[in-house]
């Protein structure tokens, strides 16, 4: 692979990343949406039925897993030459924000998207580590 196409994968990786955050954010402001459109009992501008604040943690938690687990097989099949690498650094690095956030703040709401985050692109990493590469056929030769 020439080094300027190298060098344009590498390029768009992070690109990528920033794509499936914007598309997964998007999603979960969506699902929030519906949900506040759904409800039928608001105080003060808050909606107090007692599916809504699980379907908003929902939308979050499937938010998290998506993208946690979207980044690293992206990533993978971006940069093929280098798939483990940059499936294992996009992924941390995907993943680091809301672990550092819960170690930062202590905060305990944060604790389960934090290991969800972390699970995920573990798995996601996993998957791009275990996966063998296609072998090319040999040529046979007859007498």
């Amino acid at each position: 692979m020439s080094l300027a196409l190298s060098t344009l994968r590498w390029l768009a990786v992070p690109i990528a990343v920033a794509a499936v955050i914007a598309m997964v954010t998007a999603l979960a402001s969506w699902a929030v949406t519906l949900a506040d459109q759904s409800c039928t009992s608001m105080v003060g501008g808050t909606c107090v039925e007692s599916w809504h604040s699980d379907a908003v943690e929902w939308a979050v938690y499937l938010g998290i897993i998506l993208a946690t687990l979207a980044i690293p097989l992206l990533s993978a099949w971006i940069a093929p030459s280098y798939k483990k690498a940059a499936a294992l650094i996009m992924g941390l690095l995907g993943a680091m924000p809301l672990l550092a956030g819960y170690f930062m703040t202590n905060w305990q709401d944060l604790l389960l998207p934090s290991l969800l985050g972390i699970g995920f692109a573990i798995l996601g990493i996993s998957l791009v580590w275990r996966r063998r590469p296609t072998s090319k056929p040999t040529e046979t030769s007859s007498a």
